[in-house]
């Protein structure tokens, strides 16, 4: 079972801010005023250290690697809305019989495709697996 609670991202470019805020389970609004840069969003570069600072164990993967299944990982995608750009997704992979489960921050925002509602996801870059925050395991 996921501990993950999707959350939507406000912004176009907030969606690295709202898969930290699902990881760590606060609101995302949290998250931007800590880390959010309002011109830019998060790097994805960045995103270690703020998993770090709110509490989430994570490990950083090299781009395409294998996704086990049971764990969670955010990933950047292309982008459905954007063209040329990226976009920050979590997935969890449940088991090789249930699939994947994508929480994608885009959902809930008006006119937006989704991943697994309007695309099925077909390639990612970055990877970053991400444990439950300590209070999530008590």
């Amino acid at each position: 079972m996921c501990w993950i609670k999707h959350q939507t991202q406000p912004t176009d470019n907030s969606c690295v801010a709202a898969c930290i805020a699902m990881a760590c389970n606060k609101p995302v609004k949290e998250i931007m005023a800590k880390f959010h840069n309002p011109e830019c969003g998060i790097a994805f570069d960045e995103t270690i250290s703020a998993l770090a600072d709110e509490g989430v164990p994570s490990i950083q993967y090299a781009s395409g690697s294998f996704m086990p299944w049971g764990r969670t990982f955010l990933i950047t995608v292309p982008s459905l809305n954007a063209e040329a750009m990226n976009h920050a997704v979590i997935i969890h992979a449940n088991s090789s019989k249930d699939g994947i489960t994508i929480y994608d921050p885009n959902d809930g925002r008006e006119g937006k495709k989704v991943y697994g509602r309007d695309c099925d996801l077909k390639c990612y870059a970055e990877i970053v697996e991400i444990f439950p925050p300590e209070e999530a395991k008590q």
